[in-house]
């Protein structure tokens, strides 16, 4: 090759590596929800997304965390789970607050539009909450995940201005995009008056065994 067309080569690849790292983009979704709690009891959990890299804008009409599509499912010792609702959408156009099917809440899908009222520009941002309800009496750990939902593989996506060449979103499946779902463990504990019955069973077996 050539010394004037190596030289060519080598700004061509350039470009292109040094393209493809400012494009990166780094979504993060996450659970907030109490850490115990007592069998029989409902809690809320709170669903957050936030988004950095090179393309995150700033400003209340630039770029902004702009939708929320997943599933959420609940894993672990079922035994204490007894149930959960459909999602509370904290942003401005709730399209779906998802279906519950058994131990899963299918295709909660938020969205959050400058062309309506209530639009935020925050990042990180709150879009959804639902309830969990615990059995009364069963004890365990519940684990909470994030899915794809049935409509798109993307779970969150980016409103761009300025435009990435022609697309104005960066979603969170794109092959320059890195999704982080983080899952979130709640430990069911028995009520008061359960732990002091079995503790005191327990006090009067040793007194057996003497």
């Amino acid at each position: 090759m050539e010394p004037i067309a190596k030289f060519s080569f080598f700004l061509i690849a350039s470009f292109v590596i040094s393209s493809a790292a400012i494009a990166q983009t780094f979504f993060r979704t996450w659970f907030d929800a109490p850490e115990t709690v007592i069998a029989g009891e409902t809690f809320t959990v709170d669903v957050w997304a936030e988004v950095s890299g090179d393309w995150v804008g700033e400003g209340a009409f630039s770029s902004y965390l702009s939708s929320s599509l997943m599933s959420i499912e609940v894993t672990g010792d079922l035994n204490a789970f007894a149930g959960m609702s459909t999602a509370t959408i904290h942003t401005n156009l709730p399209l779906d607050r998802g279906t519950v099917d058994g131990t899963m809440l299918r295709d909660v899908l938020a969205y959050n539009t400058t062309s309506l009222e209530g639009y935020t520009s925050e990042n990180p941002l709150r879009f959804f909450s639902f309830d969990i309800t615990t059995a009364v009496g069963e004890t365990g750990e519940l684990s909470l995940l994030h899915h794809p939902s049935s409509v798109s593989p993307d779970l969150l996506s980016w409103y761009v201005d300025p435009f990435v060449g022609d697309d104005w979103y960066l979603g969170s499946a794109d092959d320059n995009s890195v999704l982080t779902t983080e899952s979130f463990t709640v430990r069911v504990i028995p009520t008061p008056a359960a732990a002091a019955l079995l503790a005191f069973a327990g006090l009067a077996t040793l007194r057996r065994q003497r």
